[in-house]
């Protein structure tokens, strides 16, 4: 049986925080692209991140849980 979809629709998840697998909140959601969803993080140093859509464990409305501890974070991050 397959994995449950979780619904990842734009007009849910954005301007929507990230919570790492160790429970760390980050950024917001500000777009996706079909395989990632697009954080922003930062107000004078700004860090944008692709964080692959596979990695979304649940979203329960409010925020995006993610399979992803946040020390592997940076691994994301769009340079």
């Amino acid at each position: 049986m397959a994995a449950p979809m979780i619904d990842l629709d734009s007009k849910r998840i954005l301007n929507k925080s990230i919570i790492t697998s160790d429970g760390y909140i980050h950024g917001e959601i500000v777009g996706q692209t079909d395989k990632e969803l697009i954080l922003i993080e930062g107000v004078f140093r700004v860090r944008k991140y692709a964080i692959p859509k596979s990695a979304v464990t649940n979203f329960d409305g409010s925020y995006v849980y993610i399979s992803i501890p946040d020390r592997d974070l940076e691994k994301y991050r769009v340079r």
